[in-house]
């Protein structure tokens, strides 16, 4: 153990998470020393066919990409040629390019290592080279499909006025109308073409740049914390944040192609999509709602730890099971106590969670068995004049929310023939309340367990 406190154990732990977390991005990264040799990289230039990752160290970055490269006009070497002396006073070079060799449209972006000269360390510059030929390939498509969409409007346009001046002749005073409104036709159209090509870049500039960016940032802290302090819970927490911005990267991926492929496909999407999938009766059984309910607190145990709320359960000892999709109850408990976690967030505070065995209408039926399961919290609260819209698509209150969570929870509830309210003061806290019917075969109690508090 060092005079830190922290032992060879735990060091050698904290630098295999850091080495897997980095074996498992997309892009190759490498450490550089001053001749630009690689010192270390990761395993994606096993991925990409390049080399065996132990036999990087000591070659030439240009090497390393094009092994057999005699080209003395190379606009990889041009670049790392400009890149070092960027280097060396600092800056930093980001770059994209088409790589031949590689067969690839590739992002460079090499950066100093800050403070390798006073520490005397051999890692001059970090390099990151991503493969953006799936994203070259699609702003190329983009470009195409705006293209002819400009060539299909200027000829719909053409033939527009080409009616325009035939009905002129005929129809004098009505000239003027016809010049309005074919103005009016074409600004109509370059806007809406100017807003959807915003949204799409937008939406990739942001969401994609964004976590990479954190990516990046993250690696670089690490980098010094290893070099630093090293400090074990740092090592925790940056590793966490990078893992959790690699999987929102694979989620926005996803969700691109999901869309990529329906427009494809010539497919639109229907506004009642969203309500049709959480109310569609497939995947159902028979639920221990107990069961689901711990699986949630134990997924939400760390967060409640690191925000001091302590959590109370009062579970019902005769709760019997109720025919429901274990996933969907899965997420809406995890969306409404991470809500109440987060509202207590800055304060600590008591997260309740109740279920008792009652009785319930439901679409004006008369009364029969149901469960009620209570959610409260000691947090801040919501407005009055919030309330009336919190299960509303696309209203939230967060910085960061998008409007979907409860308007979802609300979908999956209904669609399970159940209800879901809420009562808040605001400063003093909130409380959601989910009711779900039992049927007649499902009456039967669960084996008795202890109410705990």
């Amino acid at each position: 153990m060092d005079g830190t406190g922290v032992s060879l154990v735990q060091i050698e732990q904290a630098k295999q998470e850091w080495e897997a977390t980095v074996d498992a991005l997309p892009q190759v990264v490498c450490l550089l020393d001053a001749d630009m040799r690689v010192i270390r990289a990761n395993r994606t230039v096993e991925h990409w066919g390049l080399t065996q990752v132990k036999n990087v160290r000591g070659q030439e970055l240009h090497h390393l990409l094009h092994p057999h490269c005699a080209e003395p006009a190379c606009s990889l070497v041009a670049m790392l040629n400009q890149a070092k002396s960027l280097l060396i006073q600092n800056l930093f070079l980001e770059k994209e390019l088409e790589d031949k060799i590689l067969q690839r449209y590739i992002k460079v972006t090499l950066r100093p290592i800050a403070g390798s000269k006073e520490r005397a360390t051999t890692s001059f510059a970090a390099v990151i080279i991503e493969d953006i030929t799936e994203r070259k390939q699609l702003l190329d498509a983009l470009h195409l499909a705006n293209v002819t969409l400009e060539r299909r409007v200027e000829e719909r346009t053409a033939q527009v006025r080409q009616v325009a001046l035939e009905n002129a002749r005929l129809y004098e005073a009505q000239r003027e109308q016809y010049r309005q409104l074919q103005q009016s036709q074409e600004e109509l159209i370059r806007i809406e073409k100017m807003a959807a090509l915003g949204r799409l870049t937008a939406s990739i500039g942001h969401e994609i740049n964004n976590p990479l960016q954190a990516v990046q940032g993250f690696l670089g802290l690490l980098d010094e914390e290893i070099r630093g302090l090293q400090r074990p819970d740092k090592y925790q927490y940056f590793l966490g944040i990078v893992r959790s911005e690699i999987m929102r990267i694979s989620a926005i991926v996803r969700r691109m192609r999901t869309i990529y492929r329906s427009a494809s496909q010539g497919q639109l999407l229907e506004a009642d999509t969203l309500e049709s999938f959480y109310r569609a009766q497939t995947d159902r059984q028979a639920v221990d709602l107990h069961a689901v309910l711990e699986s949630v607190l134990l997924l939400v145990d760390k967060k409640t730890q690191e925000t001091k709320v302590e959590v109370e359960r009062h579970l019902a000892t005769d709760l019997p099971s109720i025919t429901a999709n274990p996933d969907h109850l899965k997420q809406v408990l995890l969306n409404l106590i991470l809500n109440a976690i987060e509202a207590m967030q800055d304060q600590g505070g008591t997260l309740s969670v109740r279920t008792t065995l009652t009785t319930a209408q439901f679409n004006g039926n008369p009364s029969q068995p149901a469960i009620s399961i209570e959610i409260n919290d000691t947090g801040v609260g919501i407005l009055s004049e919030h309330l009336e819209h919190i299960f509303d698509p696309l209203f939230t209150t967060k910085q960061q929310g998008s409007g979907f969570g409860l308007f979802t929870s609300r979908e999956i509830i209904e669609g399970h023939g159940g209800t879901i309210s809420v009562t808040s003061e605001y400063g003093q806290g909130s409380s959601f309340k989910i009711t779900l019917p039992v049927t007649d075969g499902e009456r039967s109690p669960l084996q008795p367990s202890a109410e705990r508090a």
